[in-house]
């Protein structure tokens, strides 16, 4: 019987599956050496790269063979993000030259331009307006190479490997097709949604392009207030959701850092909070428009009220610890009501 192998990944396990199984995820980009490996009948962990037959053909440096592809602390992924800048300063620097320099040349010579066509049409302002452009096109060709640049020599410092400027433009050149259309995909759906976005905003001072907006896209986005909770700031609060949730693991160690402490406490009990939060904004206004609404005063009444909604969030807290002490029967696991939160 072959060998089974188990593969971890940011803290997920995928198999057993044999040696055929896991080629077949290095062809589709799946699996890295640096990913921690261990056969099916053993604990140990080891790396992918270290499974005969698999990643023999790129052999491991000896730094490498103690990476770990897992999920890592903040603070920690932010010390080897830095490590791994340092290292390839003078590489990203390169890479960075190619979008820099097109573009503060095509301003420099976009100004020149500018104060020659002010004196008349000439040729030095035509050939200054022709160079401006091609700046701006050199600059669009060159963005894909940047882009997969700065993915290649990371990879590469990642993985203890040196890499030159030659051949990270060589590799990332052949990647130009691909990152070309992401870029194409990417910068399109922005710009499409600049542009309704604008043409939304321009039916607000014009009444006449009012009637070009669908009676159902009308009534889909107005109002846009807190009261109605229109669907644009819900979609707002879904997009943070999503974000919060892909790049903050339910295990990390910042979650229980005494700095994020107060918002955590804040947000189990945000019911309360919220209606707190009326009451002191009311109170806020009553004061700034009887005694003083300068800056001081609205810094103050904002730092009081946020002081005010941690230490309630705090005592609540506390409340529900010890009369969940004091009680006889088992205390029932928190519950979320439609505001979210412990009940």
């Amino acid at each position: 019987m072959s060998d089974r192998w188990i593969i971890r990944v940011a803290g997920k396990e995928y198999g057993p599956v044999d040696l055929e199984a896991l080629r077949e995820w290095k062809r589709e980009g799946r699996l890295l050496s640096a990913n921690e490996a261990r056969l099916e009948s053993e604990s140990q962990w080891s790396n992918a790269g270290a499974i005969p037959g698999l990643f023999q053909s790129m052999p491991l440096a000896p730094s490498q063979s103690q990476a770990k592809e897992i999920e890592q602390p903040p603070g920690k992924l932010f010390r080897r993000t830095f490590q791994i800048y340092g290292r390839g300063f003078f590489q990203f620097l390169a890479l960075s030259g190619l979008v820099i320099v097109p573009s503060l040349c095509g301003q420099l010579v976009s100004v020149f331009a500018e104060r020659l066509h002010s004196s008349g049409p000439n040729f030095l302002g035509f050939f200054s307006a022709l160079l401006a452009f091609f700046m701006m096109v050199t600059l669009v060709v060159l963005w894909p190479v940047y882009l997969a640049g700065l993915q290649i020599v990371t990879g590469e410092l990642a993985a203890g490997r040196r890499i030159g400027v030659r051949a990270a433009l060589n590799r990332a050149a052949k990647f130009w097709p691909r990152v070309a259309i992401l870029c194409l995909i990417v910068y399109g759906v922005f710009f499409l949604l600049l542009v309704f976005a604008f043409a939304i905003a321009l039916t607000w001072h014009f009444e006449p392009l009012q009637r070009f907006v669908p009676t159902w896209l009308s009534d889909w986005l107005f109002p846009i207030d807190k009261t109605n909770l229109d669907v644009l700031r819900f979609a707002h609060f879904l997009a943070l959701a999503a974000v919060t949730v892909r790049f903050v693991p339910q295990d990390w160690p910042g979650l229980k850092s005494p700095i994020l402490s107060p918002a955590i406490r804040c947000g189990q009990h945000s019911l309360e909070i919220f209606c707190l939060g009326v009451f002191l904004a009311f109170a806020a206004h009553f004061v700034m428009v009887e005694f003083y609404g300068g800056t001081a005063m609205q810094v103050a009444m904002s730092a009081a009220g946020i002081l005010i909604m941690i230490g309630t969030a705090v005592v609540i807290s506390w409340y529900k610890k010890v009369e969940g002490r004091g009680s006889g029967t088992p205390k029932r696991p928190p519950d979320a009501d439609l505001a979210g939160g412990e009940a």
